[in-house]
């Protein structure tokens, strides 16, 4: 299982290691942070879009509970459940 500080480290945002452990924010909780948790953490804009951005890649895959997952599925769900969505799109006929 990766580890909060080694995917920060990988994303090039290691200076919050400490930052997301006093908050108690680890590899499960990552789905859920928004741009506004972001915020009240005090990360300014530049670093919350490289950090929002890297959850929404394909390319940063993390185990969860020993189930392999990926960031983005689990961002895209947070996305829809935040917009109201969770139905899948309809086909049109």
């Amino acid at each position: 299982m990766q580890s909060i500080s080694e995917w920060l480290q990988a994303i090039g945002l290691d200076e919050y290691v400490e930052l997301f452990a006093q908050n108690r924010i680890d590899i499960d909780i990552l789905p859920d942070l928004t741009e506004r948790d972001l915020q009240d953490l005090g990360l300014p804009l530049g670093d919350r879009k490289r950090l929002l951005k890297a959850l929404s890649s394909a390319a940063a895959p993390i185990n969860t509970e020993g189930a392999d997952t990926t960031v983005s599925s689990l961002a895209t769900l947070d996305a829809q459940r935040s917009s109201g969505n969770t139905l899948p799109p309809t086909r049109s006929p």
